[in-house]
């Protein structure tokens, strides 16, 4: 497969697509976008997937946090918690956060989560759970 064929394979999913279990195409996807030179093109899509279908469940953590973490997502994550934070999104950030980082990195990300707090396009249950990995966090 090529870079447009992944594109618009990931823009067909829907969320019935994951009623039952992540799709077994899901997988090959991201095993075909991990064998081209430069998977990190589709990090904007992967990402949008999360963002387009925040109830369905992609994993944890799944084909897609399994590639990103293979690329550098950092930036594309911080953008898309700003876009509109879901549940896969927080949780990543607090993977990172459960990593080895610098007083002014990990208190980036744990702002970033507070932000979750009052995000206009964030659920209840992803505000909720930013607020449980803040509490987490604060006590590492």
């Amino acid at each position: 497969m090529n870079y447009e064929q992944i594109v618009s394979a990931l823009r067909s999913f829907e969320s019935k697509d994951f009623d039952r279990c992540i799709p077994a195409q899901l997988y090959e996807l991201i095993d075909d976008l991990m064998k081209l030179p430069n998977p990190h093109q589709v990090i904007p899509e992967l990402f949008a997937l999360m963002e387009r279908l925040p109830d369905a469940d992609l994993g944890s953590p799944g084909p897609i946090v399994h590639a990103l973490e293979r690329m550098n997502y950092v930036p594309e994550l911080e953008a898309s918690i700003l876009r509109r934070p879901t549940l896969l999104t927080i949780w990543m950030v607090n993977r990172i956060l459960n990593g080895q980082l610098s007083a002014e990195r990990r208190t980036h990300f744990l702002d970033l989560l507070a932000s979750v707090e009052n995000h206009p396009s964030a659920d209840e249950t992803t505000r909720s759970e930013a607020r449980d990995f803040i509490r987490l966090q604060s006590t590492r």
